[in-house]
């Protein structure tokens, strides 16, 4: 190539870099590019105020006092918020003190028969262990009192199964308590048995959801009476004074497990929420059980088959006629009884110091040493009663289809493979929640209208959850990808009621769809506690053999009850 060319390429290279170092940083747009830009500020003839306004981001105003959250084992979820609290009283284990904790969630409910019927199909957990529990468990009309007879390692793996712990004794008392530390639950009225299930009003357990009137200052219920509590930690007399002040999480180690609350047969003295009480972890009790904690609660797929509503459940909810209720009418002098409502005793049992017996077809008898107390038994057989509620008068949640067996099955989604009332997919693929409730049952600030493992958000106006475990199911049952959803181990023992039964709004109980098809024996414990005797003249029936320094019962001798009854 001639040198006088390349020189020339040299000089016009040279020329174009010392342009594009001097010119300015960025070159003018073409008149294309000036055509889409919009002009600067200074040259806009309307004010700057006039421009078209850019929507608000909604913030979320989070989980709040009262905000509730369904769970995956068919539980409420309660939100905790965090904060400082007292925390004790003036016991030698329990001095006040101010605690702190972090936010939690933790169950309105203690843990019922039902849900603990399905852990057990779920191969996660096993039995009660005594006898009494079990007959429990199995009575449809108990599926909504709370399980017992179940020790501290059964609690701890249904806790575990799903997806939760036990609460602490701090995270206990903080619920039961509220931020100011109140006496009991309610606040510092005495307890009576309109507030709470304690010695005196049934003897026997209850619903869980019975005494709404009692509930705590976080709106818990049953934080006294019923059934005492296991906790999370280790009995420790001294921890109050040497654990830490912020999110106390238990002594290391020990050799008895902290319990918590009151039960049906615990006395006033024994009610207040600051009492701690401790039994060796394999203690099981008739009146012992637990609820759950759940701190970081997360979305999870919903069931593919529930329990259908009813749509129209009339008030007080006849179709109970066939249930067996067993309840202590009174005590005596080395005497008790108790009545049984809707249905005819087949037999009574009891064991020793009690002797025990059936007085006329709806009561029982019992006699035994001043003060005894025990658990007596009673078989009953229901009489058949019709009812007026069937399939036909159900209806499903959204996402389900009512089937002829009166269950909700799971829907297959459109062809965004999401259902009706909800959003399109997100870039997870997982459906959205709409402002749906439920198909109208429930309502989402209830948590009624929100998928499980999310809340409703006041300032969104719609459901919010945290990342969800996508195809994640509780241990013992299997995703199904096509539907997106859990499918239950076996028919019938999902998390919600059986399929002959129907879940009524009013009160979230599981009733059966026809009593006359359910008419049959079924049995109820109840824990009677003999009077205690004093010296007192009284009459003696036929045949009574008087024993120096015992007093007859007035009772003795009418038809009905024992042919004679001493203390003894």
């Amino acid at each position: 190539m001639n040198k006088e060319i390349i020189k020339g390429v040299y000089v016009i290279l040279a020329l174009l870099l010392a342009l594009t170092a001097c010119g300015p940083k960025a070159a003018a747009p073409t008149e294309a590019a000036q055509t889409e830009a919009p002009p600067p500020a200074a040259e806009t003839e309307a004010p700057a105020t006039e421009a078209p306004a850019q929507a608000a981001p909604v913030k979320l105003t989070g989980p709040e006092l009262g905000t509730t959250m369904k769970w995956v084992d068919g539980s409420l979820l309660v939100y905790i918020p965090e904060g400082e609290f007292i925390m004790g009283a003036d016991g030698a284990d329990n001095p006040e003190h101010v605690a702190a904790l972090s936010s939690f969630w933790i169950y309105r409910n203690e843990v019922t028969n039902r849900m603990y019927a399905a852990c057990i199909a779920s191969g996660s957990c096993i039995m009660p262990l005594e006898e009494t529990a079990v007959r429990s468990l199995e009575n449809p009309y108990m599926r909504d009192r709370p399980v017992v007879g179940v020790n501290w390692e059964q609690a701890d793996a249904y806790c575990k199964w799903a997806q939760g712990a036990l609460p602490t004794e701090a995270q206990w008392e903080k619920t039961a308590r509220g931020p100011e530390g109140n006496i009991y639950p309610w606040g510092e009225a005495a307890p009576g048995c309109d507030l709470l299930n304690m010695a005196g009003c049934l003897g026997k357990t209850t619903r869980v959801y019975d005494y709404p009137n009692g509930q705590s200052y976080y709106q818990v219920l049953d934080m006294a009476g019923n059934v005492f509590e296991w906790t999370n930690d280790w009995y420790d007399k001294t921890y109050y004074q040497t654990g830490p002040a912020e999110n106390p999480p238990g002594p290391q180690d020990g050799e008895n497990r902290s319990v918590r609350g009151s039960s049906y047969r615990s006395g006033e003295a024994d009610t207040p929420s600051s009492q701690r009480f401790f039994l060796s972890p394999g203690t099981t009790e008739a009146d012992l059980g637990f609820r759950c904690v759940v701190e970081n609660p997360v979305y999870y797929p919903p069931y593919c088959v529930t329990s259908g509503y009813a749509r129209n459940p009339a008030p007080g909810n006849p179709y109970q006629d066939c249930e067996i209720d067993l309840s202590m009418a009174g005590q005596d002098c080395g005497f008790a009884t108790a009545d049984l409502a809707g249905g005819t005793i087949t037999s009574v049992e009891a064991g020793e110091p009690l002797n025990c017996g059936e007085a006329d077809g709806t009561r029982i008898y019992c006699s035994g040493p001043s003060a005894a107390s025990g658990t007596v038994t009673v078989c009953a057989r229901c009489e058949s009663v019709s009812s007026s509620i069937g399939t036909a008068d159900l209806v499903c949640e959204t996402g389900y289809s009512l089937n002829d067996d009166g269950a909700c099955v799971r829907e297959t989604g459109g062809e965004d493979g999401c259902f009706r009332g909800t959003e399109l997919p997100g870039t997870d693929g997982l459906c959205r929640p709409g402002n749906s409730s439920g198909g109208g049952i429930g309502t989402p600030e209830l948590g009624g209208g929100c998928p499980i493992g999310s809340y409703f958000d006041t300032g969104l106006g719609d459901c919010v959850s945290r990342t969800p475990p996508v195809g994640e199911c509780l241990p013992g049952y299997e995703y199904d990808p096509e539907l997106m959803c859990c499918e239950a181990p076996l028919r019938g023992t999902r998390p919600g009621c059986g399929p002959d039964e129907y879940e009524d709004t009013s009160d979230g109980a599981c009733y059966p769809l026809q009593n006359s098809e359910l008419g049959g024996a079924a049995c109820e414990s109840v824990y009677l506690s003999m009077g205690v005797c004093n010296q007192r003249s009284g009459s003696r029936g036929p045949g009574c053999v008087e024993i120096p320094g015992c007093v007859t019962h007035s009772m003795c001798g009418i038809t009905g009850y024992p042919p004679c009854c001493v203390c003894k």
